[in-house]
């Protein structure tokens, strides 16, 4: 509960410095025809949310804190292999 001002205080900073620099530059957003659906984009970044839920798993659940990031990053290039669009070749490579 201590930590939580702190770090409220620490986003609010960060969302009003990335506000103020759009502002400066003249940064617009993106018109509502160019947004993907909420379901469209959670169905193609699942994988990234599966990287999430292994990471989690193995520091609290195991508690490999050393080898939890690398395990991650082996479901994210399991998941990378199988899909044709993103699988690596020698070419790729």
């Amino acid at each position: 509960m201590a930590a939580t001002i702190p770090t409220v205080l620490y986003y609010w900073g960060l969302f009003v410095q990335a506000d103020a620099f759009a502002a400066r530059k003249g940064l617009k957003g993106l018109d509502r025809s160019e947004i993907k659906p909420v379901g469209k984009t959670l169905k193609s970044g699942w994988p990234y949310i599966g990287s999430l839920v292994v990471l989690m798993f193995f520091l609290f659940t195991l508690r490999l804190e050393a080898e939890a990031p690398f395990y991650a990053t082996a479901f994210l290039l399991g998941y990378a292999m199988l899909k044709k669009s993103t699988r690596l070749s020698l070419k790729t490579w």
